[in-house]
């Protein structure tokens, strides 16, 4: 899920950049909804730090995904993100 953003509109012409299927992509247009971003801290023999905001990740909307649809796919990505309910993980198994 992305925002209707600056980092939205990045996220998307990378996709499309690369011809990557977004129709399962979710767009929030809300006015205060921003997408998710990390910054990687890579500091030459030391551990790497990332500074995650997840953004609106965490408003995934399962019920508007075509399970039968994304069932067809040869494979998929699911990145790092949150939920409001839990037992919404259990139906990506």
């Amino acid at each position: 899920r992305i925002a209707n953003d600056r980092g939205g509109e990045e996220v998307l012409a990378r996709l499309r950049e690369f011809h990557v299927n977004t129709e399962f992509l979710q767009i929030d247009s809300s006015a205060q909804a921003r997408t998710g971003m990390s910054v990687i801290l890579n500091v030459p023999g030391q551990d790497r730090t990332v500074l995650v905001n997840r953004g609106v990740s965490h408003l995934i909307n399962f019920d508007e995904i075509n399970w039968d649809r994304l069932r067809l796919a040869k494979w998929m990505y699911i990145g790092a993100f949150g939920s409001r309910n839990n037992d919404e993980f259990e139906r990506l198994s």
